[in-house]
Formats: C-alpha cells, structure tokens, sequence
C-alpha cells in the first residue's frame, strides 16, 4: 500500500514539476550557482587553507549540497506547509484519507528541482577525489550514501517532532525558521565541537554530523559499528517523530471537534 501510494505521489510531484517549470529551473539554476561556488573555493582556496585540511573541507561542501537537495526536495515543502494545511482547514481530510497520515503528509509534494539540484554535486566529489588521487573503492560510496540517507531521516525526524510539538502547543506549527538554520551547521566538520557538545550532538542531533561522516567514507575512512550506532538513532528519531505526529494529530482532532 505505501509503495503503491509512494509511486503514485511521484507520478503527481512529476506533473506538477512540469506544470511548474520555473520552479523548477530555478532550482536547478540554484543548484548549478552553489556548485559554482564550491568549485571556485577548490580553485582558489589552496593559499588560504592547510594542505591536511583541504580534501575535507573539499568534500563536506558538496556532500553536503546533497544532503540538503534530497532534504528540501523530499520534506521541506510538506512538512512546512503543515501550518499552511491547518489554517486552510486541508488537514481535516488529510488525516481522514485511508492512508497513513504522517506518510501522506510528508510526501505529499515531491520538488524534483532540489532533488536534482543537490545531485549535482556529485561530479564534483569525483573531480576532487581524481585530483587528490584518493581510490574511493564501491564500498565506500555504498556507506557515504548510507550516512546521507540517514542524514536527510534524521533531519526529517527533527523537523517532524519539533513542528508537531508546536502544533500541540500553539496550532501553528511554524518552527522552520529556528530549525533550518540549524541542520545548516551539518557543512562544519564534526572535530570543531568539543567534549560533551560533540557527545550531545551526536545523541541529540546527529544530523548535524553526519555528512561529515559521509565525507570520511568517501576517503575510506569509516566503522561498521558507528553504522549501526546511527541507524539505531536514526530509528530512534523516527519513533520519537513518530509520536509527536501522532499527539499533535490528536490534540488538533479534538480542538476542532
């Protein structure tokens, strides 16, 4: 049922991408000028940045553009306009359609412009990896795209869980403005946050650090076993999410009934 659900949301987020196609170059262009920019530093910044520090810093950059193309793409639009559902009253016969609703939700709208946008950072990380002369062996791909793929949940689980804790409390739902800024400081290497902050976050927040971990697969330099620590997080904020949707969802049932 939900792939079946899932296949038929893409079918309408693809039509509604045509339909919009400024939406959609202007995504596209949005992307190609943050490429741009990352390929001007990897040109120019040689003098500015230590020889020890360059490949990382090289790497996080577009790892992660493309952490925050498949965020914004996937969840972004849906879970933001969550407040937008209430105030026009759209939320009513969402939470009525024989679906599940959280999924529903947070599908509902697919922008394949940020979906692309963040992909292209990928010939990047290739141009960087053949200049520096590092292998990255097929393994290493497999666990980079594993830390992005939990990476872009755990930054939904946040946003999910923080929007339904404001829906209960003042029926607006609007966080984004305090959320988004922070899954920004996923483009900072992990090393600069220090004893129990580094510990905190990568509790509390892991999201924050996980392209950072993305970018040490990429140079083969990860364990099986912080693997299995993040997903298990990673399920963990997906419970938690998975929770607070639900609280929020009955708390606005009963306002309104």
């Amino acid at each position: 049922m939900s792939l079946k659900l899932f296949t038929s949301l893409i079918r309408a987020s693809l039509i509604r991408s045509m339909r919009y196609r400024f939406d959609f170059i202007m995504s596209l262009l949005e992307g190609l000028s943050i490429l741009l920019i990352n390929l001007t530093f990897f040109y120019t910044s040689a003098a500015i940045v230590s020889s020890d520090r360059q490949i990382e810093l090289y790497l996080l950059a577009p790892v992660f553009q493309i952490f925050t193309g498949l965020f914004y793409g996937l969840f972004i639009d849906n879970i933001t306009g969550l407040k937008y559902y209430i105030n026009r009253g759209d939320l009513d016969w969402m939470l009525l359609k024989p679906v599940n609703s959280q999924f529903y939700i947070s599908l509902r709208f697919i922008n394949f412009g940020h979906i692309v946008s963040g992909l292209l950072a990928i010939p990047l990380i290739i141009v960087i990896t053949s200049t520096y002369g590092i292998q990255v062996h097929l393994i290493d791909w497999c666990v980079a795209c594993v830390y992005i793929a939990i990476a872009v949940l755990d930054g939904y689980a946040v946003l999910t869980t923080t929007t339904s804790i404001a829906i209960a409390l003042t029926s607006s739902g609007n966080v984004s403005g305090i959320v988004l800024p922070l899954l920004s400081i996923g483009k900072y290497p992990r090393r600069i946050y220090k004893g129990w902050l580094s510990s905190l976050i990568v509790i509390a927040l892991p999201c924050l650090v996980l392209c950072d971990y993305a970018k040490d697969a990429i140079m083969g330099s990860w364990r099986t076993i912080e693997i299995l620590m993040h997903v298990a997080f990673m399920f963990v904020q997906l419970w938690i999410s998975r929770t607070a949707f639900r609280g929020s969802c009955n708390k606005y049932k009963s306002s309104g009934s």
